[in-house]
């Protein structure tokens, strides 16, 4: 890594520091690349998405770390057009709905990140929805949606071990919705099944599930009984999950976005959990007892998973376990909410639908909370405490202002949000027509 990367954090936990502390020097040459004994150089993680930014690496810190968030962007954003457009109608939902209503404003944050864990929330958003594809289509589209749910579960298996036992998750959850007595399907089967061998095998060799599941060191909760603490923890989960939609722990070392030390307002999570909620609640409406039991493996999955890991570790919500780890997770949840009915058929009256009035709600508060996560993590580098970022401390001399870059990007999420809603809404009139 470059010797000099450990002045770039002189800002973190300090809510009064930009990022211009880092001083005039730490500019864009003049460092050398060394071993790091930080990140992945103890094995403890899958080599997979090291490797894969191993080739951005170079002793240019700025145009390495800009290169390869670009590339996280533009490869999550490709595979999830491919996907979408390979996908039957009345699948998409499963895939672009799921994104929509619960990437905001973590999802938001860390695909385009240098974070492993934007590859295992790829892995958990592409994973379910491509493998359902497969095995309800024919010919080449089911080959092509294979191929891409192979390539989502090396996502998975090369980001975190947690994000492997995931992918196991996402497969049997496809393999119950989709499950037909008959040869074709068995052999079309082996490849799902193929891909939950060998995120065991990740998962069982991963030095970081060796340390989850042994319990990791944690101080000043000794007083607390197992039994007790077991029960804390079952109360407070779905705090856990709600950080994911932006919500902060009342009491814990993690907090926001960042390096766990930018709290969002509540206008942000008030307004993703609404709409969460009021989707997912909507696609309740449609039962059928496979999609219910799919639906309870995941919830148990999601339940019984960070609930062991704190269980070992002896530490209540908020420690150990951050929204990013689970976040695979809830999207998965929401996959299978949205997804077909089993064997891929749709009872037409029972589609997920918005009035306009719903559409436009959806739309305006998905918006509304992006905006404001996008100002409150800006803010927190370029300019504390200021309402006009403007007022920058730290900034790009050729770049627009930094108020222009924050409306560009809001307004450019806002017209993909209601883009991608109309979309739905057509693809669900035709299959209907």
């Amino acid at each position: 890594m470059p010797d000099k990367i450990k002045q770039s954090i002189c800002y973190a936990h300090n809510d009064e520091k930009s990022a211009a502390c880092q001083g005039e020097n730490f500019q864009d040459s003049g460092f050398q690349l060394v071993d790091s004994r930080r990140v992945n150089s103890n094995g403890q993680y899958p080599t997979g998405y090291y490797f894969w930014s191993s080739f951005f690496a170079s002793d240019n810190l700025v145009v390495s770390t800009m290169a390869l968030r670009f590339t996280q962007a533009l490869l999550f954003s490709g595979l999830v057009a491919a996907t979408a457009l390979l996908l039957p109608r009345a699948n998409r939902p499963s895939l672009l709905g799921a994104i929509a209503i619960t990437f905001v404003p973590l999802g938001m944050f860390l695909i385009p990140s240098v974070n492993p864990s934007g590859w295992a929330i790829a892995s958990g958003a592409l994973l379910f929805p491509t493998l359902v594809g497969y095995l309800t289509t024919t010919g080449w589209r089911s080959r092509a949606l294979g191929a891409l749910a192979v390539l989502a579960g090396l996502l998975g298996l090369g980001a975190r071990g947690d994000s492997a036992a995931y992918a196991v998750v996402a497969v049997l959850a496809a393999l119950v919705i989709t499950f037909k007595r008959s040869r074709e399907y068995a052999l079309r089967a082996i490849l799902p099944v193929a891909i939950s061998i060998a995120a065991v095998v990740t998962f069982v060799t991963a030095g970081q599930t060796g340390l989850a599941l042994e319990g990791m060191t944690q101080k000043g909760f000794d007083s607390i009984s197992p039994g007790k603490m077991l029960a804390e923890n079952i109360f407070a989960l779905p705090e856990l999950y709600a950080g994911v939609l932006g919500q902060n722990f009342d009491s814990s070392d993690y907090a926001g976005l960042g390096w766990l030390d930018t709290p969002l307002p509540a206008s942000v999570w008030a307004l993703t959990t609404f709409v969460f909620a009021g989707v997912i609640f909507l696609a309740f409406r449609r039962f059928e007892p496979r999609r219910a039991i799919a639906l309870t493996g995941v919830a148990l999955a999601a339940a019984a998973i960070p609930l062991y890991i704190l269980f070992q570790g002896h530490v209540p919500i908020g420690f150990q376990v951050q929204p990013r780890y689970v976040m695979p997770l809830l999207v998965l949840f929401a996959a299978v909410a949205l997804s077909p009915s089993p064997q891929g058929t749709v009872v037409l009256d029972r589609l997920p639908k918005f009035t306009q009035i719903q559409f436009w709600i959806v739309v305006l508060l998905l918006s509304v909370a992006n905006s404001v996560a996008l100002f409150i993590n800006m803010r927190r580098y370029v300019s504390p405490g200021n309402f006009n970022l403007n007022n920058a401390d730290w900034w790009w001399q050729a770049a627009p202002q930094p108020m222009t870059v924050w409306f560009v990007g809001s307004l450019a999420f806002a017209v993909l949000v209601f883009f991608l809603m109309r979309k739905l809404q057509r693809d669900r009139l035709e299959v209907i027509a």
